[in-house]
């Protein structure tokens, strides 16, 4: 039985992109158009909705484009790092009192603590086997392999879709400086919503 649920995520699009769709194809896309084709080209789930009306783009408010786009990378890493913290919790190693969801270095270093104890129990055998086995550890492991392909999937915050396959990693400060330092070429980033579709 399916659970049909919607929420919202942002896409980083190109305007040069939809102009040369809308070349290739032999008419005029809206934004809209472009997003939902991009998006639908890599994802099973239909988007319902492209809010035009919250669109941030660099041509007219640089400093909210990028503080925008830290905020998703932000929230990329709090994802991350709270589904690492639950593996770390079903391998026997709760985490407490850490607040490092931001810090790259922070989730670097809880993954390595969750593989060092998934080794060791795979060497104890016998009860340890069995939180490796269990149903949670392996929804929130396949959780997490979803988050970490950078494939679009029903997880993401993010789409980019400045790519003719789209991704959903958010991409770094140097990417962005790069791409905007005189090239001529203006970005947007605008919310959708999507059926998250769940079983």
């Amino acid at each position: 039985m399916s659970n049909n649920t919607s929420r919202d995520v942002w896409a980083l699009v190109c305007d040069d992109d939809v102009q040369d769709m809308s070349d290739a194809l032999g008419r005029q896309y809206s934004l809209s158009e472009f997003v939902v084709a991009r998006v639908e080209a890599v994802n099973l789930q239909r988007v319902t909705a492209v809010h035009t009306v919250q669109r941030v783009d660099t041509r007219s408010d640089r400093g909210g484009f990028l503080a925008r786009l830290d905020s998703l990378r932000e929230a990329q890493c709090e994802q991350i790092f709270a589904l690492i913290a639950q593996l770390s919790a079903l391998v026997g190693e709760p985490v407490a009192g850490q607040s490092g969801a931001r810090n790259i270095a922070a989730i670097m270093q809880l993954g390595v603590g969750v593989l060092r104890r998934i080794e060791a129990l795979l060497e104890s055998g016998g009860d340890g086997l069995s939180r490796i086995s269990s149903d949670a550890f392996r929804r929130t492991l396949a959780d997490l392999s979803l988050i970490l392909s950078n494939n679009v999937n029903r997880h993401s915050v993010f789409v980019d879709a400045t790519y003719a396959i789209a991704v959903a990693g958010v991409p770094d400060e140097a990417w962005i400086e790069r791409a905007l330092a005189g090239s001529g070429k203006h970005y947007v980033l605008v919310p959708f919503s999507f059926d998250t579709n769940d079983e």
